[in-house]
């Protein structure tokens, strides 16, 4: 409120305190009559029957967990009556509450009381599967798989998905298109189908779940039928062919075709056997005039296993083959070029009958290889006209005999043909002559010979045998160059020869001649040294050089800048004088001398001088006056220097030196004037400075000046720090702490504390290193608690840098009094439960409103809560996560909580969570594994079962699913009334710790029973005569089909004769072949009762007839 005060013509207003209005909203009521129910269909849901509260505008329906009503689950907002909350847990007990949610004008309501209990509904249960059961099938049949039986306890709808997996990948299965019945009926099976795994997935549906369960798996055996072997096998020999026999035999129904085999007398088998074979057709490759017997073996396919092979055939010799020819061999023969010559095989006979043909050939490698000559067919072969490259050429003949279908190849010995050409004459009138202009040369005249294509010379020294140069496809008067000047020579001709005609022999050598003489070296007047300045020129001379032998003289003046490793030829200089261009420094040193050519006859000689060296020299610079420096204001780092000027000085260098004018100080500063500035220098400090002139090509530099007096450079400035950051310390009273950034060429600081309007100084403090410094009353003895101050900063500087300025006030810093403040615990430990021999966890979630240290001591009570002692046992009892020790049946229901402490400064406070309860529920054991074993159904099995946690009792029982009757257990002992399988569970017993624990299902295999001596195999005679039959006689304990075997092959006729106990299975067998053989039987049992068995093996020896 303002209020105004009126009088004299003025008024003054003043202001009231404010008063502040509070208006608070209307607390909503929460709704009632909360009645929780299932949702029907749905085990993941519940819904929520209520009376509507005045004035809400909607509702919050929060979900707890009914066994502690604390642990929130699920949180609708919005919610309206009778609406359902999904994603809850089956079967899992739950409790509720209802907000009602206001407006501008309406607060929230609390939260409703907690409801009465609800449980979602059960989700479904596995159901309990009869596995299908393992089968045998031939190819072509089907089979039915059943899960007839399979059952769910909660009354769930069922579906069926039926699943295989090739014996390849036992462990990979998928799912059978259409597969979806309770049974399932195969295709018609194929071989390929052996070993197939067959299981089905069943899905129990109830309440909006599933649960999908495996049944064992069932295995499908798939076997094929064997084929009989086939009969009547004959051999014959093939017309015209000794190598093949022809075999005939009677076919093999369903066989897809055959096999035959042939062997030799002794029984070994020949080559590899003939596949694909048919009745008619032939065995090839065999060996001409050898006896043989046949064997077929029928071939099966996808439905029939292959035959066993047939009785051998009748012994059968096949044609005699082809004999070497006896060969006349042609002879050696010598002819001349252009001849030709017959070689010839008359004579030839085969003993054999057999005919005979011809093939000559012709070797040029001396006999490494031969080549057919074509058309050459006949018993006589005719050359060609012979040239030269037929000498040394081999001709044989290839006599082939043929008969039966079989050849004999044999060579004659070879016969040489000798190939001789004609010699021609040497060239005559040999006469060699010099050539004129040419001291190298030499040319030869002579008269040709008759039939020379060409000739070549040879140029002998004058003692007619050392070589000197050859000339091929030399012609009269040509010169031969490369020769010696000025000396003598001898020479011969040889003619050469073609095709027909041998090259001539060497002529006699001609007479002496000698080339022209050689160019001689010139006599040189050889140039002098001399000495000259820079911007002369010299004339260097060679006046007086001759020849001896009057030939022509040439010039050329050459120059050498490396000390006369090097030459190089000047331009222009081919005079006997060379004067020099005007000369600069880089002359100097340089030498000259002359190359002098005589050319004569057509050589020439060249001969250098002796060099002349040219000395040039430069002008010596005068020394500068010492010079003077000055500072440069403004700079720490540079100097100014002059001086005065030299005379034809192109620039100047200095050199800056330590104030003991003899220690340089950096590099020599070249390209310097007078008034110029050296910069890169140390502040504060002292220098000195001498000059040099520079020269330039015509000058030489100065000598160094004297050095100048001693010259200082400026101090260099520090840069003025910024204001420090000050904070009061939170833990200490009268604490103040001072940061600053660090300035650069600071060696300390100064800092200077004032009062809070920042222009008292009460404290000055010195020689600060760091970035950092607490200011406390040991500084300044009057600091007080709860004042509020300033401070500043100055760097400090040494003998280069100066001190900065001092830095502007700090913000205002107050010192503090803190106390801790109670930690808040934001989450609660909950109540807990964990499984005996295992451990529990329980953990807090707390903070400090103040940034202080939090430390935790968790604490237990044994009687319900009304003492506690520090936890002793277990990890993690002084952080925010306790785990207890291994738990068991007696410390379920102690109680825990958590005492959380914040530490500031040296103050702390407390505070102590809820107490929770620690429950303890049996364990689980380890898996029990009952062994899956095999045994005879007229013996019991003993049971085993390992695993399990309590080695506790064991106990068996018998479950469904089995294919035998009569299964039963006794004390462990499995027994059953026929073969097949039981399916049984073993369960070991729980104690106060575990619960008890079953195995999975089992299947016990109970097999046919072992026989003893059920059958045995007798022969009428221990011996036989060959082509004689004997009886083969089997007596067997049980009824059954016995099948006999000669060397593990089924003996014709006798394999399925039926046996009982009083009438043996007999066998009329007629043996086809000589020697011991083996033979034995199996008896195949009509009950499955019994297992299939062998007989003994007994020898017989099989003998010739006498």
């Amino acid at each position: 409120m303002v209020v105004t005060n009126a009088i004299n013509g003025t008024t003054t207003a003043a202001n009231s305190s404010a008063a502040t209005l509070t208006v608070a909203k209307a607390p909503l009521d929460p709704p009632t009559a909360i009645t929780p129910s299932t949702v029907s269909g749905s085990a993941t849901s519940l819904k929520i029957a209520f009376t509507n509260a005045s004035n809400a505008t909607s509702y919050t329906a929060r979900i707890y967990l009914a066994s502690d009503g604390t642990t929130l689950i699920a949180t609708a907002t919005s919610y309206t009556s009778n609406t359902a909350i999904t994603g809850l847990t089956a079967g899992t007990a739950y409790k509720v509450t209802l907000t009602s949610v206001g407006d501008a004008n309406y607060a929230d309501s609390s939260a409703s009381a907690l409801s009465s209990q609800i449980s979602t509904l059960s989700a479904a249960a596995a159901a309990t599967i009869t596995s299908p059961t393992s089968i045998s099938k031939t190819v072509g049949q089907s089979h039915i798989f059943s899960a007839s039986g399979t059952t769910a306890s909660d009354g769930g709808t069922l579906s069926y998905q039926w699943e295989s997996a090739t014996a390849a990948a036992p462990s990979t299965y998928s799912s059978i298109a259409g597969a979806t019945g309770v049974n399932y009926t195969t295709p018609t099976l194929a071989i390929g189908d052996n070993g197939t795994l067959y299981r089905v997935v069943v899905t129990n549906a109830i309440n909006g779940t599933t649960t999908a369960a495996t049944s064992s798996a069932a295995t499908l055996t798939v076997a094929k039928a064997p084929l009989d072997p086939p009969t009547a096998i004959t051999a014959s020999t093939v017309s015209g062919s000794a190598t093949s026999l022809l075999v005939r035999f009677t076919n093999t129904s369903n066989a897809s075709s055959y096999t035959a085999r042939a062997y030799l007398a002794d029984g070994t088998e020949v080559g590899d056997a003939t596949t694909s074979f048919l009745s008619g057709s032939t065995i090839t490759g065999l060996s001409p005039g050898t006896s043989y017997q046949i064997t077929v073996t029928a071939i099966g396919n996808a439905s029939y296993s292959d035959s066993a092979p047939s009785s051998l055939s009748s012994s059968r010799t096949t044609l005699d083959g082809a004999v070497k020819a006896t060969i006349t061999s042609p002879s050696a023969a010598s002819k001349s070029v252009g001849q030709t010559h017959v070689f010839s095989a008359s004579g030839t006979t085969a003993s054999d009958g057999g005919t005979l043909t011809y093939q000559w050939q012709l070797s040029t490698d001396s006999a490494t290889t031969y080549s057919s000559i074509a058309g050459a067919t006949g018993v006589n072969y005719t050359t060609p006209t012979l040239a030269i490259g037929d000498n040394g050429t081999l001709y044989r003949v290839v006599v082939t005999n043929a008969i039966n279908g079989t050849t004999y190849d044999f060579d004659s010995d070879p016969a040489t043909l000798t190939v001789t050409k004609i010699p021609l004459a040497a060239p005559t009138a040999i006469t060699p002559t010099t050539v004129s202009g040419s001291a190298t040369s030499l040319k030869i005249a002579f008269t040709n010979a008759a039939n020379a294509t060409s000739y070549t010379a040879r140029v002998y020294a004058s003692d007619g045998t050392t070589l000197i140069a050859t000339a091929t496809s030399y012609t009269s008067n040509t010169a031969i160059t490369g020769l010696s000047a000025g000396t003598a020579y001898k020479v011969r001709l040889t003619s050469v020869g073609d095709a027909n005609y041998a090259d001539s022999s060497a002529s006699a050598l001609s007479s002496q001649i000698s080339t022209l003489s050689a160019a001689a070296a010139a006599t040189i007047t050889s140039p002098t040294s001399v000495s000259k300045t820079v911007g002369q020129s010299h004339i260097f001379s060679a006046s007086g050089t001759t020849a001896s032998d009057g030939g022509s003289l040439t010039y050329q003046w050459q120059l050498s800048t490396d000390s006369a490793t090097t030459y190089s030829s000047i331009a222009g200089a081919t005079g006997v004088n060379y004067t020099t261009p005007t000369l600069a420094i880089g002359d100097d040193g340089s030498r000259y001398r002359v190359v002098v050519t005589n050319a004569i006859n057509g050589t020439t000689t060249a001969a250098n001088s002796s060099d002349a060296t040219l000395t040039v020299a430069k002008i010596i610079l005068s020394t500068p006056s010492q010079p003077s420096g000055a500072v440069v204001l403004g700079s720490a780092t540079s100097l100014t220097v002059t001086f005065t000027n030299v005379s034809n000085a192109s620039s100047y260098s200095v050199q800056v030196y330590a104030s003991n004018g003899t220690t340089e100080v950096g590099s020599l500063i070249t390209g310097f004037l007078s008034g110029n500035t050296i910069t890169g220098l140390t502040p504060g400090t002292g220098y000195k400075v001498a000059v040099t002139a520079i020269g330039d090509a015509m000058y030489a530099n100065s000598s160094q000046s004297t050095l100048s007096a001693l010259i200082t450079t400026n101090k260099a400035d520090i840069s003025t720090p910024s204001a420090p950051t000050v904070v009061g310390n939170t833990d200490v009273r009268k604490y103040i702490t001072a940061s600053w950034t660090a300035v650069a060429n600071a060696t300390s600081y100064t800092l200077k504390l004032y009062d809070s309007s920042g222009s008292s100084l009460l404290a000055t403090i010195t020689s600060v290193s760091g970035t950092s410094r607490a200011i406390t009353d040991s500084d300044y003895a009057s600091m007080a608690d709860l004042t509020g101050y300033k401070v500043t900063i100055t760097a400090i500087g040494d003998t280069q840098y100066a001190n900065s300025a001092e830095s502007t006030n700090s913000s205002l810093v107050t010192t503090r009094i803190p106390d801790a403040a109670a930690p808040t615990i934001n989450t609660q430990p909950v109540n807990t439960s964990a499984s005996s021999t295992q451990t529990g966890t329980l953990s807090v979630s707390a903070s400090a409103s103040d940034g202080g240290t939090l430390s935790y001591q968790w604490q237990t009570s044994l009687n319900g809560g009304s003492s506690w002692a520090n936890a002793s046992s277990g990890s993690g009892a002084t952080t925010s996560s306790y785990t207890s020790a291994t738990l068991n049946s007696t410390v379920s229901g102690h109680k825990y909580r958590v005492v959380v402490t914040n530490t500031r400064g040296t103050t702390t406070a407390t505070t102590t969570s809820s107490a929770v309860t620690l429950a303890v529920i049996k364990s689980n054991q380890s898996a029990l594994t009952l062994t899956s074993i095999t045994g005879r159904f007229t013996t019991p099995t003993t049971l085993t079962a390992t695993g399990g946690s309590t080695n506790g009792s064991l106990s068996y029982a018998v479950t469904s699913g089995g294919t035998a009757t009569g299964c039963s257990i006794t004390t462990g002992n499995l027994s059953t009334g026929t073969i097949g399988t039981c399916r049984v569970i073993a369960t070991m017993a729980g104690n106060s710790e575990y619960n008890s624990v079953a195995s999975d299902t089992t299947t016990v295999t109970f097999t046919t029973a072992e026989q003893s001596n059920t059958a045995v195999l007798s022969s009428s005679a221990p011996s036989i005569g060959y082509g004689s039959a004997t009886l083969l006689t089997v007596g067997v304990a049980t009824a059954g089909t016995v099948e006999f075997l000669q060397e593990g092959r089924t003996i014709p006729g006798c394999s399925s004769i039926r046996a009982t106990v009083t009438t043996a299975a007999t066998c009329n067998w007629k043996p086809s072949r000589l020697g011991a053989t083996r033979v034995e039987a199996i008896f195949r049992p009509t009950s499955n009762a019994f297992a299939q068995a062998s007989t003994n093996i007994m020898s017989i020896s099989v003998i010739p007839r006498g």
